[in-house]
């Protein structure tokens, strides 16, 4: 990966030139601020101990046309780099992430997810308040574009779960279920990855609704798949009630015969069903 490489090189710059031990350093793979002040360390650490910001103006004019260098290498190569200006985007950041309810949704799911898709899901819970804070739409837009920049589509697919309640209410249920039957993590990944790859063409279904409301969500969802060209749909449901409100309308739109191809795979473990309909 490019982030992969920038940073290597960034560790052999700091531990060659810059001549800093670097043994217990961790650097962040979220950013790194870039400044030039004189109120700044050469060198500051984030809550975690990880590098995230250099102040140039400490650095002799030789080290800062080596830093500088490496920076454009990587800008060019598609990393990004946080300039001075976007010290108050940061502090936003922090801020959102001090409310009880982000904190320990962000703590939950820190070791249970893959890193990349963690911090995509730190910016996508940013970007989800920007919104409901009234950001204007350029504001959101250019957000979840430097989303889809940094994770690929799988970044986009996160903020829209995450906006729509779903790591709540679905991911995070899932979760506790499987650590209940003698847990897997692989077993709760596959699961996890289906969710997210899945994302637009799924249906999720909630307690709140009753049989006649999953069925017409069902074929809903199955009638927009067929206007992208996609002719099946995913259905997700934890607890017991859901898993018979899912078998119960699958059934109706067997028996209506609607869909001459249609056909259905359905896999349940423990109170978590996830079935699979083509058609």
């Amino acid at each position: 990966m490019v982030e992969e490489k920038w940073f290597g090189q960034l560790k052999e710059l700091f531990e060659t030139v810059l001549k800093i031990d670097i043994k217990n350093i961790k650097f962040s793979l979220i950013s790194i601020q870039v400044n030039s002040n004189n109120s700044s360390k050469q060198v500051g650490y984030d809550e975690d101990g990880r590098v995230d910001s250099i102040n140039l103006k400490k650095f002799s004019p030789t080290e800062k046309r080596k830093i500088g260098e490496l920076l454009r290498e990587a800008q060019n190569e598609g990393t990004t780099i946080l300039l001075q200006e976007s010290q108050e985007l940061i502090k936003n950041i922090k801020l959102t992430e001090e409310s009880s309810d982000v904190k320990q949704l962000l703590e939950f799911f820190k070791t249970k997810i893959p890193p990349s898709d963690y911090n995509a899901l730190r910016a996508a819970i940013y970007i989800d308040k920007r919104f409901k804070d009234g950001g204007k739409f350029g504001e959101i837009y250019r957000l979840k574009g430097d989303v889809a920049k940094k994770y690929d589509g799988r970044g986009l697919k996160i903020c829209n779960i995450y906006a729509s309640g779903y790591f709540e209410t679905m991911i995070k249920p899932l979760y506790e279920e499987f650590s209940q039957q003698g847990f897997n993590k692989a077993d709760f990944i596959n699961k996890y990855n289906v969710i997210v790859n899945e994302e637009a063409f799924a249906l999720f279904v909630r307690t709140a609704m009753d049989g006649v409301e999953v069925k017409t969500a069902i074929k809903i969802k199955m009638s927009r798949n067929l206007k992208y060209g996609r002719r099946d749909v995913t259905i997700h449901g934890i607890g017991r009630s859901n898993a018979e409100k899912i078998r119960e309308a699958i059934s109706d739109i067997e028996e209506e015969n609607e869909y001459p191809n249609f056909d259905k795979h359905i896999e349940e473990t423990g109170n978590i069903i996830l079935a699979k309909l083509t058609f």
